[in-house]
């Protein structure tokens, strides 16, 4: 979600993570597969719109570690989807994102 003050925030689930056995008691392998099937951050964000990137000031991460980095993506548009990559990745690749419609989907590689 991007807002008009400049602010942003990230939060991507893989749909196909396996189900928790108990919803308040995961064993390590559940919480380890719901940690790796998600991604989520938020911060601010300035575009640069003629050359077609966005960077996002991250304050707040899943991982501690990316709180204060500052990665840049690349964006297009594609009917009434946003679609980012990565910088390091400027060609279609699996950590490509698709916004729509107020929902943030993963697609695949073809």
């Amino acid at each position: 979600m991007y807002s008009e003050t400049g602010r942003m925030c990230a939060v991507l689930a893989n749909p196909d993570r396996p189900r928790w056995k108990s919803k308040t008691a995961p064993e390590d392998a559940e919480l380890r597969s719901a940690f790796d099937g998600l991604v989520a951050y938020c911060g601010t964000y300035e575009i640069n719109e003629a050359e077609g990137y966005v960077v996002h000031h991250i304050e707040m991460d899943k991982v501690p570690n990316l709180a204060g980095t500052d990665p840049k993506r690349y964006f297009t548009f594609s009917k009434n989807r946003l679609v980012s990559r990565p910088a390091l990745a400027r060609r279609r690749s699996r950590l490509d994102h698709r916004v729509g419609a107020g929902r943030e989907m993963k697609y695949p590689d073809n």
